[in-house]
């Protein structure tokens, strides 16, 4: 660099920046010149003939930097909340899917509005922040959110509807923004009258659901804030498919949601990380099997991305088939996110039963001892090999007072039963203590009562019971949502497109009736206690997705080879 380039001015087009506009403009006012100049080049366009077109907006055909820093926050906001909440009982699957939920559809009508009318200003940069903080204010109420029962915590549901309310309100300036600009063109302005509206009316909905915390009478108002969510997003894809000048053709809406099912998945990532860090804390001698399952774990993961994005064609959308597609994604996102939470459970529990297994066939053997001092010395070895296998993780349990009461059996041959009960506890704890190890853990008792080994195991099998039914049906369901997106992502199918939609939906629809298996004799203890510790639960799904993977390429390598044997035929016949 030399010195005079630094003294003098040296202003070029090239190394100069623009300043911001105050506002961006979405019309494309050039375009807009050239159409409504008259055929005989003297007279400019009327006002009234104004009135009677429709403008030209502004098309985007990559997505922003800023947009992609947006949906960073909502990376954010799911790892908080993932890591706080667990899906181990309905309850928590209700706060779970109610949670997403929310955020999911606000970044919808954030993302609406930046894939038709965002272009890089002081206004926009400024309406940007302003979502920055509602993002960030999800992330506050996320570790203390539940729907279970909202009136019990007023000012958490206060605040959650305060939050929804300035949401909108925030959408409702940005949209006031584009109508002005559109304000000569009636129909245009009719459409973003509407858009405002309903947003305003949104806000409002909100604001009531927030005084409605105070009332007692008002414990299903939190229902409000999915309803009206959903209402939004249905006026939203019909204002866009009557209007044609705001639909979304020529935006970049296919790769926004495209990038943020590649979030979901990435959120996938960061549990599996997080079973991997859970195995590591929690031995120092990691098994073979442990490998294998966070192996199918990642390849869950890797079939996930394959299906969605094989299937996805820019060049075949509709117009109204493309609003249906991007609407499809949330329970698509949602099934994905339970489905990754579901098998990072799994794994986890596979990893702790091998380890504890070992531990159980060793106490198995001390029915046959000679002496009780002999039974003593046994158990403290396994406590002592479990202590050098696991890792300072869990304070070890306080295993006295079994040994205290065996030691103050006389007659072990008469008190046998209570020699077995004694051991069924030390199991037990021992149970629980590597699980928690692991990071599985089976939550606080409420209850003043002491729980025995025996209830805290029936504890986690219930967990476990619980995610075994969400898991299986959300991972069925990422096929059959797959396969819907499959249908509404192209207009003309062929046959061999056909097939591969309807077998990824049977796929589906097979893999979510396991979820049955929990519900087989009575309570299901039998026919799930067998699948749950067989270790098959996580390389169940990797084989359905695989067929489904593997299926849909061997039906693409034929109608390549069939279409290519028809062309070559139809061009031998040309004379």
């Amino acid at each position: 660099m030399k010195l005079k380039n630094i003294l003098d001015a040296n202003y070029t087009s090239h190394n100069w920046r623009k300043p911001l506009p105050s506002a961006s403009n979405p019309l494309v006012l050039d375009e807009i010149r050239l159409e409504n100049r008259p055929n005989d080049h003297s007279q400019a366009p009327s006002k009234a003939s104004q009135h009677d077109e429709q403008p030209i907006l502004k098309k985007r055909h990559a997505t922003t930097a800023m947009e992609l820093f947006f949906d960073l926050f909502f990376v954010a906001n799911l790892g908080s909340f993932a890591s706080a909440h667990e899906i181990n009982t309905t309850e928590n699957v209700k706060s779970y899917v109610g949670y997403i939920a929310i955020l999911w559809f606000y970044w919808l009508q954030t993302a609406l509005f930046d894939i038709r009318f965002y272009s890089d200003s002081v206004s926009s940069r400024t309406f940007k922040a302003l979502h920055l903080g509602i993002m960030t204010g999800f992330a506050v109420l996320a570790p203390n959110f539940d729907v279970t029962d909202p009136l019990n915590h007023p000012r958490r549901f206060r605040n959650m509807s305060l939050v929804l309310a300035a949401s909108r309100l925030i959408l409702v300036f940005q949209y006031g923004i584009v109508a002005w600009y559109v304000r000569g063109y009636k129909k245009t302005l009719s459409a973003k009258i509407i858009t405002t509206g309903t947003l305003f009316v949104s806000a409002l909905v909100f604001l009531i659901i927030a005084l409605a915390s105070q009332m007692d009478r008002a414990r299903y108002a939190y229902l409000g804030w999915y309803i009206v969510p959903a209402v939004e997003a249905v006026i939203m894809i019909a204002i866009s498919s009557f209007w044609k000048v705001l639909s979304f053709k020529g935006t970049p809406i296919v790769e926004r949601f495209g990038g943020m099912t590649l979030i979901v998945l990435g959120e996938g990532t960061v549990g599996m990380a997080k079973a991997v860090t859970s195995i590591a804390k929690g031995t120092s001698h990691p098994t073979a099997s442990s490998i294998v399952l966070i192996t199918c774990y990642v390849v869950i993961l890797y079939f996930m991305y394959m299906i969605y994005f094989d299937q996805t064609d820019e060049n075949r959308f509709g117009t109204i088939r493309q609003q249906i597609w991007a609407l499809l994604h949330f329970p698509l996102h949602m099934a994905i996110l339970i489905t990754n939470e579901g098998s990072r459970t799994f794994v986890l529990y596979s990893v702790a039963k091998g380890i504890y297994e070992k531990a159980f066939r060793d106490s198995q053997r001390l029915k046959v001892y000679d002496s009780i001092p002999q039974l003593v010395d046994s158990l403290k070895e396994i406590v002592s090999s479990l202590k050098g296998r696991l890792r300072d993780t869990q304070e070890v349990p306080d295993f006295s007072s079994i040994y205290g009461n065996i030691t103050a059996i006389k007659n072990p041959r008469t008190d046998a039963q209570k020699v077995e009960d004694l051991l069924t506890e030390f199991n037990g704890s021992t149970f629980v203590w590597i699980m928690r190890s692991f990071g599985v853990d089976i939550g606080e008792s409420h209850s003043t009562k002491i729980e025995t080994a025996r209830e805290r195991i029936d504890k986690l099998s219930e967990k476990f019971f619980v995610v075994f039914r969400f898991f299986f049906i959300s991972a069925g369901l990422v096929l059959v949502f797959m396969a819907l997106l499959h249908w509404f992502s192209k207009s003309h199918k062929s046959r061999g497109e056909v097939m591969s939609i309807i077998i990824t939906t049977v796929a589906g629809i097979g893999l979510s009736l396991t979820s049955i298996v929990a519900l087989v004799d009575g309570n299901g203890k039998n026919a799930f206690s067998n699948y749950l510790n067989s270790g098959w639960i996580v390389p169940s799904v990797v084989l359905v997705y695989g067929f489904v993977v593997a299926i849909d390429n061997i039906i693409i390598v034929v109608s390549h080879q069939r279409r290519s044997k028809y062309t070559s035929q139809a061009y031998t016949r040309v004379p």
